[in-house]
């Protein structure tokens, strides 16, 4: 957008609902959306309180995502992860991301499938991940969900040994 003037009358309109902006460039500004119902609001820009933009972008203000289940609850190390998430006020634009307990570690789902306003699959690429992790949603790249799911992370269980490999029919033998 622009030209901006670093001003301190810049600022944003969300529908009849005005707030400062402050100024980054001579093309961009930026503005905290303020409280507002649900719903699209047009948002347009001033350098003065007084004129503004002759054109206007449309912002979605939308209802707080709630998660309600996660369904598997646990996945294997290294492999592809594939979740479905109930909830509520999902949206076309949900994406998924896992955060490690007690960590800075996040993992973002590759890609998620919107089914329905209660139902979103998220797909999490295969990562070398052990222990317990929240997953949140986000319908905007930016804000996440209160509300997470418990997704835990194992290792696979494998055999490497087994001896003896038989043994009489009314059990007894020690195996290791």
């Amino acid at each position: 957008g622009g030209p901006f003037a670093n001003s301190p009358l810049l600022e944003c309109a969300f529908g009849s609902i005005r707030v400062p902006a402050t100024y980054v460039t001579d093309t961009q500004i930026n503005c905290t959306t303020p409280e507002h119902i649900s719903g699209l609001a047009k948002v347009v820009v001033s350098n003065d309180r007084m004129e503004q933009s002759a054109t206007f972008k449309t912002f979605l203000f939308n209802e707080e995502v709630i998660l309600t289940a996660g369904s598997p609850p646990a996945a294997l190390a290294n492999e592809t992860l594939q979740i479905s998430i109930a909830g509520k006020n999902l949206l076309p634009s949900s994406m998924c991301a896992l955060a490690a307990v007690g960590s800075d570690e996040t993992v973002h789902a590759s890609y998620a499938t919107f089914i329905s306003s209660n139902e979103i699959v998220c797909v999490v690429p295969p990562k070398e991940l052990e222990g317990e992790f929240q997953l949140r949603v986000t319908t905007n790249a930016q804000d996440y969900s209160r509300t997470t799911v418990k997704v835990t992370y194992g290792r696979q269980l494998k055999i490497v040994r087994l001896f003896p490999r038989g043994g009489p029919t009314e059990g007894g033998t020690q195996v290791i």
